[in-house]
């Protein structure tokens, strides 16, 4: 991106990723950190400037408001941390990644066991597919499961929902294909389209 007319803060990184965002990134370790102020720019329609490189980490610091579209779904990351600033997480942020990671104070999200959820524990917004655990039970607080919530992770063979979920949101399931069986518990009141796209026809699924 073109360097842009405002002043910028005296710290000076790899290049700009948003109007007063710039980021850094370490070939020897393959961390990834944004900094500034503000907003990301929009990636859903080109490139990141950080594209060509082995992402494993990415840092997000204080200042940064939102993580865009497009912007990390080439990387296969270990690890991505939110800090308290950042209010916009998009879901088509990253395809696959390990763990994602929220300071304490952020009063738009939390995450817990690598997992991320809205403030209050009450909408599971993303599951990190590339988490190795085989088994997952959804916490007692969620009610809602997220679009795409748990999109390619075909690591678990056993996901369990709690008796409060009432609301599956579109695609949540989409291609956890290490499911062999699956129950969606009495308590959801409806469910949205695509929720077990691209399932073997070796996958059952029963409805309480």
């Amino acid at each position: 991106q073109t360097v842009p007319a405002t002043s910028q803060p005296g710290r000076v990184g790899d290049g700009y990723c948003g109007t007063n965002l710039q980021y850094d990134f370490d070939p020897s370790t393959g961390e990834l950190v944004i900094f500034g102020t503000g907003d990301m720019y929009d990636y859903s329609s080109t490139y990141a400037p950080w594209e060509s490189n082995y992402v494993k980490r990415v840092v997000v610091e204080e200042g940064v408001t939102s993580v865009s579209e497009g912007s990390l779904t080439t990387q296969l990351l270990e690890y991505i941390y939110l800090s308290s600033t950042v209010s916009d997480f998009s879901i088509f942020a990253l395809d696959y990644f390990a763990s994602i990671e929220v300071s304490p104070a952020n009063p738009y999200y939390m995450s817990k066991d690598g997992v991320l959820f809205d403030k209050n524990g009450s909408v599971l917004i993303c599951y990190p597919n590339e988490n190795a655990r085989t088994s997952y039970t959804v916490p007692a607080s969620v009610k809602w499961i997220g679009p795409y919530a748990f999109f390619n992770a075909d690591n678990l063979t056993q996901l369990t929902l709690s008796s409060n979920v009432l609301y599956i949101d579109e695609y949540a399931f989409k291609s956890c294909n290490g499911l062999l069986t699956f129950t969606v518990p009495a308590s959801v009141l409806e469910i949205e389209t695509g929720i077990f796209y691209n399932w073997e026809s070796n996958q059952q699924v029963y409805f309480e």
